[in-house]
């Protein structure tokens, strides 16, 4: 039997990945959503967590379902594309999916044109998406953040499992440039997918990219020779 084991991004929590938890559920794959040390509460819960805490608390959760399963497939959304990473080194894995997952983070030139169009149209949503996206959590989780994205790194060139990364060209958190590093490093193993639109949580926030999404990681998934 194959685990599907679904992990979210920083300062997130299981919600984000629901409707993808629930589409492979309904096309009856066995999936299993892992909730990060510190995640899931308050910005004072996270604070308390170091990236150290994120990695060995999934580390714990995927060892334990690695002997339960024959197979297991990653699925990490954000932040939990890295640590997919670092798992995959860990245990025996089948495959990997990289969901908006950053190399490069903050599409600047996005979020200033939206912006821009907000204070002509008299609209403040994405001012008040990027002020909360920036002060939601800690200076010392965003630091924690940034450490797990730097020690991660170097280790790709290590990953042998066939890869599926899924990147937004207008996710303002994850710059789109993000994918094609990963494709390069991680070479003819791993398949990349480019959708026009979309946002960074979108699953959240894009019903018409989730749907594309969701069909695209159940087809890749689902063939687990």
């Amino acid at each position: 039997m194959v685990c599907n084991v679904l992990i979210h991004g920083f300062g997130g929590c299981p919600k984000e990945l629901k409707h993808l938890n629930a589409y492979l559920l309904q096309r009856g794959l066995v999936t299993y959503i892992i909730t990060l040390a510190g995640h899931g509460g308050t910005k004072r819960d996270l604070h308390k967590t170091s990236y150290k805490d994120w990695l060995k608390s999934a580390h714990a959760e995927v060892a334990q379902l690695v002997g339960r399963y024959d197979k297991v497939n990653l699925i990490g959304f954000s932040m939990g594309g890295l640590i997919c990473v670092r798992l995959a080194q860990k245990f025996k894995i089948n495959r990997i999916v990289l969901i908006n997952t950053p190399v490069f983070f903050w599409n600047i030139p996005l979020i200033t044109k939206r912006i821009f169009k907000d204070l002509l149209g008299g609209k403040r949503d994405n001012i008040n998406y990027f002020l909360k996206s920036t002060f939601r959590v800690s200076l010392k989780s965003s630091i924690d953040f940034l450490k797990i994205l730097f020690t991660t790194l170097p280790t790709l060139k290590h990953i042998r499992n066939k890869t599926l990364i899924l990147q937004c060209l207008d996710d303002e958190t994850v710059y789109y440039r993000s994918a094609f590093y990963l494709k390069r490093v991680l070479g003819k193993k791993a398949k990349l997918h480019l959708f026009k639109g979309g946002c960074h949580l979108v699953f959240v926030n894009d019903i018409i990219l989730r749907d594309k999404y969701n069909e695209c990681v159940y087809k890749f998934v689902k063939d687990v020779h």
